[in-house]
């Protein structure tokens, strides 16, 4: 390996970018001078933020400070927002420092909401992407059911929708159920005043995962209470109300998790091939145009990975891996995808694992989900 140290950015410092930097570090020593941009402080466990929205985990149990984390590993963080990537010059614009050159990028950048071009969605909407987001959630749900308790001359029902029947959806939608009837026992109203309905453009939440997981997933939801509109494709959100093909849905709150689509900034980046998903990569994890520059997490395409935390992870891990062998002049690695196993929550105490064909749900899978995402922020945290 070359006694020149050579500087490998990364950007974004989620999943994905967390782990490039903590396996670089692992992997190369002190060969590599590795500095992080994101414009956050902390880092944040997103596949519990539904839970914060729905007031059965506090947010500080979810987050915690990047520079502690990188300061004691010799790793550099930088506090800052991402304007530009200009791969031909091999610099970073940033908000509020100079142009950062590097060697070697890593663009983990994440997503952002895909409305999917429905009129009327964006502005209507609550998205999930932060503790802010939830936040916003827990005070609006809270606040509507509150107005409840006001005397009416005929009772007032409320109609709580969240858009879209993935991974999120289906945990969020089991979460604020669990919520809202906290409430109502705390209210003393009526729990049938409030209705949460879960809305799926595909024949069946969780469609993508197959019977063996939608069945029992559904089944879930119907013995909470959740209605399920399925095979249902919305053409536009007027106030309060979701126009489909075939209907129209009132609604008094609307959650919308329904897809993911590329950063501006990597959209906007010259020379990137970005489609609709994301920017596309080799099986090597590199931009197409540009083997230097390298891709993790949400913002990246490749064979039809889904994104989840878990491949985030493997992809950082992976191209840690492939640029410790190009600064040691070694041929990089492929890419496989392996088959990983589904650990969701389905409300408090449920849980559903699914893995090679194996389906197990109910208490123990709940509390296998929790152990796993503690060990996770633990031995991040440490």
């Amino acid at each position: 390996m070359s006694n020149e140290k050579k500087r490998v950015v990364i950007l974004g410092s989620g999943f994905g970018g967390l782990e490039t930097a903590l396996h670089l570090r692992k992997y190369c020593g002190k060969n590599a001078t590795i500095v992080v941009v994101d414009q956050h402080e902390f880092f944040t466990f997103i596949p519990s933020i539904y839970k914060v929205a729905a007031a059965t985990e506090d947010e500080k149990n979810i987050v915690f400070p990047l520079e502690s984390i990188f300061r004691k590993r010799g790793i550099t963080f930088i506090k800052d927002i991402v304007e530009a990537i200009d791969c031909k010059k091999k610099t970073i614009k940033l908000a509020y420092h100079q142009l950062l050159p590097y060697d070697y990028l890593v663009v983990a950048l994440g997503s952002a909401t895909n409305y999917f071009g429905i009129p009327g969605a964006k502005e209507a909407s609550l998205e999930l992407k932060s503790i802010e987001d939830a936040i916003k959630i827990r005070e609006t749900i809270n606040d509507i059911v509150v107005d409840l308790t006001k005397p009416r001359p005929k009772p007032k029902i409320v109609n709580i929708i969240v858009m879209g029947g993935g991974l999120s959806g289906i945990e969020t939608v089991c979460e604020l159920q669990m919520y809202v009837q906290k409430l109502c026992n705390e209210y003393g109203l009526d729990k049938n005043l409030v209705i949460l309905s879960i809305v799926e453009r595909a024949p069946h939440v969780l469609n993508n995962f197959g019977e063996k997981v939608y069945m029992p997933a559904e089944k879930r939801l119907q013995q909470l209470g959740i209605q399920i509109v399925a095979g249902t494709a919305v053409t536009k959100v007027e106030k309060n109300l979701l126009v489909t093909t075939s209907k129209t849905i009132p609604f008094d709150i609307l959650v919308w998790v329904g897809g993911i689509q590329p950063h501006e900034v990597t959209e906007s980046t010259e020379g990137l091939t970005c489609g609709l998903k994301g920017i596309n990569v080799n099986p090597q994890l590199q931009f197409f145009q540009d083997p230097n520059v390298f891709g993790v997490g949400d913002n990246i395409v490749c064979d039809g990975i889904v994104r989840t935390a878990q491949n985030a992870i493997l992809e950082g891990k992976h191209v840690a891996k492939n640029i410790c062998r190009m600064l040691a002049g070694k041929p990089l690695l492929e890419y496989k995808k392996k088959p990983m196993p589904l650990l969701i929550a389905l409300g408090r105490g449920h849980g559903l694992f699914a893995h090679k064909g194996v389906v197990l749900k109910g208490r123990l899978m709940y509390m296998l989900k929790h152990l796993v995402e503690w060990h996770y922020v633990w031995s991040r945290n440490k």
